[in-house]
């Protein structure tokens, strides 16, 4: 009788482990299109658990800050190799730097049209090679020494969002107004010589909150990541900004709820204009908000998706779809905030229950 019982409970591990072992197994293909490789992801992840878990480490921000340690609106973050976080403040149009525990360590930029000073904060890149922080203002890119001595300008064109990367190429999107299109170019570090066209993306017929907007990140190996909401396609490029490798899944668009439509009313209308929006709310959102990415080449994707699992899409360094994670969102749904993982690190900008901006870090524990 015991030898039959242990032959069951055998048998039963067995199936066990092979029904665990299937339900690891990645359903996807891998094809070719030319020189560019496709990675057709489902619409299920090899995982249907979140995939890791965050604790949370460290505030910076919020109701209790004094000082310098308040922010009017924190826009954009960057970390250095020694754990520094700089934070972009757009409306104070300057930089604030805090070390790895927190305290605050001094002030980069400050408001004013002269060497050194800023307008805004679009964004802020910090180029370990040169030991060097690029932040993009309106018309120019402004360069500093992490110390935060003012080294050079560089003349941006026309109306424009900008960035560098370690070798000093210069990435616009370029509003085209006669054309009616975003253009999404790059630029040698002289800005006279066009290195690449990545896309030319109409701009929407209205300005809903939910309509696509491309978007486009350099992933800690400084490479170009490109995505155009539209479809679920991401497309990652080479060192010549060359598509390497296209990373699609299939989705079912989310549809927007009585609550997202809530938020658009109370959105679509500047402050003091009354009656009812100009531009309709849509019926579905696009297939994705936002992404990043990490050093090991995971690529994060933020998506309108409600599962239990989370919002966060993430694939392996192969294009892999492999599960999710939830992760508090900004409520800005027009502007994305950037999200980092640096080793096991994990950096965002969020608005605690009061409403204050706040930078966190949390530490990353993966269960996969």
């Amino acid at each position: 009788m015991k030898k039959n019982i242990g032959v069951i409970v055998t048998i039963f591990l067995l199936v066990s482990a092979a029904t665990a072992a299937a339900q690891r197994r990645w359903k996807g293909r891998i094809v070719k299109e030319g020189d560019v490789t496709i990675v057709l992801n489902t619409r299920e992840p090899i995982y249907g658990e979140p995939i890791l878990t965050l604790e949370e480490e460290l505030t910076l921000g919020g109701g209790k800050a004094q000082g310098e340690a308040v922010f009017s609106r924190a826009w954009r973050i960057a970390v250095d190799n020694d754990s520094s976080i700089y934070v972009g403040d757009i409306r104070q149009s300057r930089i604030k730097v805090f070390n790895k525990a927190g305290a605050y360590l001094r002030t980069i930029g400050r408001r004013g049209q002269g060497p050194g000073e800023l307008s805004l904060v679009d964004s802020i890149t910090i180029s370990q090679d040169r030991q060097e922080l690029v932040v993009a203002d309106i018309g120019k890119l402004v360069v500093f020494d992490l110390q935060g001595r003012f080294k050079k300008n560089i003349a941006t064109k026309g109306l424009s969002s900008a960035f560098a990367d370690r070798q000093g190429n210069v990435f616009l999107s370029m509003d085209d107004i006669r054309e009616k299109r975003v253009i999404f170019r790059i630029f040698g570090p002289d800005m006279t010589t066009v290195l690449a066209d990545i896309a030319a993306i109409p701009q929407p017929p209205d300005l809903n909150l939910y309509s696509p907007r491309a978007y486009w990140i350099l992933n800690p190996q400084g490479r170009l990541v490109f995505g155009y909401p539209k479809t679920y396609e991401i497309s990652l490029y080479d060192e010549h900004f060359k598509a390497i490798k296209k990373i699609r899944r299939e989705y079912e668009p989310a549809r927007v709820t009585d609550e997202d439509k809530k938020i658009y009313l109370k959105r679509s209308n500047p402050p003091g204009v009354t009656g009812p929006p100009k531009y309709a709310c849509p019926s579905v959102h696009a297939a994705f908000r936002s992404f990043f990415s990490d050093d090991h080449g995971r690529l994060f994707v933020q998506t309108w998706d409600r599962t239990p699992d989370g919002k966060q899409d993430v694939f392996d360094e192969d294009g892999r779809f492999f599960g999710r994670f939830p992760l508090n969102t900004h409520p800005d749904l027009v502007n994305p905030t950037p999200t980092l993982l640096q080793g096991d690190k994990l950096y965002t900008i969020e608005a605690d229950e009061e409403g204050f901006e706040v930078v966190k870090r949390y530490s990353v524990v993966w269960k996969h």
